[in-house]
């Protein structure tokens, strides 16, 4: 695969839809994965990292569309979205160097 991000490459890509009715969580990251890349599609989406996650609008990290933002996680967290209305995607590439 391609390496273009700090000399990162990326190892798995993962995709979750999101609504306002609950978290959505990922898959636990692979092992080893110290960094991931996420870029929702819609501005409103709020993210959260941890093993058992729960992200909220009022709390949550928020993304802002169509600009992938790169986040230092734990070994096997996962990360948990939510969005304030509509629907969205969140697209995740887990890093490895």
């Amino acid at each position: 695969m391609s390496s273009w991000s700090f000399g990162q490459r990326v190892i798995k890509n993962q995709t979750r839809t999101v609504n306002q009715t609950g978290t959505q969580r990922s898959d636990a990251f692979t092992t080893g994965v110290t960094y991931v890349r996420c870029t929702a599609d819609a501005t409103g989406v709020f993210i959260a990292f941890g093993k058992t996650p729960t992200a909220a609008v009022s709390t949550g990290i928020r993304l802002v569309a169509n600009e992938p933002k790169t986040f230092k996680v734990d070994n096997a967290d996962k990360l948990a979205a939510i969005i304030a209305s509509s629907t969205a995607n969140v697209f995740i590439e887990e890093l490895s160097e």
